[in-house]
């Protein structure tokens, strides 16, 4: 007898990092295996009002969107190629509170983000 899982939507947070592309070739996988639909969430962290009043950083700023978009396109297109549905979004704010706000609103079953590596110090 087959059980279906319990895990129907799975919300993804990307931001760009090696973390999070780690993140999104786990729930890809998992997704794919179970037939889950996988809702990718990208967040871009706002400025400071320094950095917006003085100007500086806006150049990081713009790349670091341009390298988030392309991960989420990619991650999008291998998803879709597995055979995955994919629904991806780009939004600024907090990403705690959005990828929150996110998987309320789309009733997601998991959550999947990645980590950074964290020295002892930390």
């Amino acid at each position: 007898m087959m059980t279906s899982s319990p895990f129907r939507r799975i919300l993804v947070g990307a931001n760009g990092t090696k973390g999070s592309e780690r993140a999104l070739e786990v729930a890809i996988s998992l997704a794919a295996s179970i037939h889950a639909q996988i809702i990718l969430l990208g967040v871009i962290a706002p400025l400071s009002a320094e950095t917006q009043a003085e100007g500086f950083g806006l150049e990081e700023a713009s790349k670091a969107r341009a390298d988030l978009e392309e991960q989420v396109r990619s991650a999008a297109g291998v998803a879709r190629d597995q055979g995955v549905d994919v629904v991806a979004e780009i939004i600024e704010g907090d990403p705690e509170k959005e990828i929150e706000r996110k998987s309320e609103e789309a009733s997601a079953d998991l959550i999947v983000v990645g980590r950074r590596a964290r020295s002892a110090m930390a």
